[in-house]
């Protein structure tokens, strides 16, 4: 099992707002052996310096899993991203971010958690590529609403709170339905049929072809089967394939990604 992370600005930003981080957790209560997690995290483009809420959410939940082990828990991730922005003096508005992880579970299986928009991918064993992709209608719920209650009313008030999550396997639909809350979204992914989990911002969502000057929005599962498509998962894999499709395959056919685009992930069996 290994783990890697990359992240890379939008054509449309000063400032990338967007970071994931990848690695081995090595302590926690009751684990047993090191385990691997991958975290990515996207800062509000309204927001200032939401760039460092998003490093410090980041932080938080890696820290979360060296403490704890096997699980993340909003209200103590939030609490110390926003211990982290007070000692600096920076305003809590910075934590106006998503994030979104993965980590190895007790069992060996792979615990997905994602609180804000952004999309989960998993190539199968079979080889087919099954996507979870969570829409918040374009209002995230973002964990800074925890910290202050008229913060998040306003937020319910003016009607958002309802998140959208479609299913895809083998680029097929098979299923869409909407959470509402603040609760995270989970799921666990048996690692038998799973050869790699990855999580990403919405960046992914955000490709666009200009090869006829018409600005045409790209599928994300078209951009996923690129990224995915790993030619080793040894060393950090998933920066050489992101550079890879970035600076190559998207430069040639014209391809551009105006949001920040972030992207970690856990590959589940021995480096090739």
């Amino acid at each position: 099992m290994h783990s890697n992370a990359f992240y890379a600005i939008g054509s449309s930003h000063t400032v990338c707002q967007d970071y994931a981080r990848a690695g081995i957790t090595r302590s926690g209560r009751g684990l047993a052996k090191e385990r691997c997690f991958a975290v990515v995290s996207d800062g509000c483009s309204s927001s200032a310096h939401s760039d460092l809420g998003a490093r410090f959410l980041t932080c938080a939940a890696m820290h979360a899993l060296e403490v704890y082990g096997d699980a993340l828990d909003a209200n103590w991730v939030i609490g110390r991203a926003a211990s982290a922005a007070d000692q600096l003096g920076i305003d809590r508005g910075c934590l106006d971010a998503t994030l979104l992880a993965a980590w190895q579970g007790e069992a060996g299986n792979v615990h997905v958690w994602a609180a804000g928009d952004g999309v989960v991918a998993a190539k199968r064993r079979d080889g087919r590529i099954e996507t979870w992709s969570i829409d918040d209608g374009g209002a995230p719920a973002y964990l800074s609403y925890l910290l202050k209650e008229s913060r998040m009313q306003q937020y319910l008030r003016e009607g958002y709170g309802a998140r959208m999550i479609t299913h895809t396997l083998g680029g097929r639909e098979t299923r869409m339905y909407a959470a509402s809350g603040f609760t995270p979204w989970t799921t666990t992914l048996d690692s038998a049929d799973y050869e790699f989990v990855l999580v990403f911002s919405d960046g992914v969502e955000s490709f666009q072809s200009d090869s006829e000057s018409t600005g045409v929005q790209l599928s994300s599962n078209a951009i996923l089967e690129h990224l995915m498509a790993l030619k080793s998962t040894r060393g950090e894999f998933l920066v050489r394939r992101c550079r890879r499709f970035l600076q190559k395959h998207c430069a040639q056919h014209l391809w551009k990604h105006l949001d920040d685009l972030g992207v970690a992930g856990i590959y589940l069996g021995e480096p090739l």
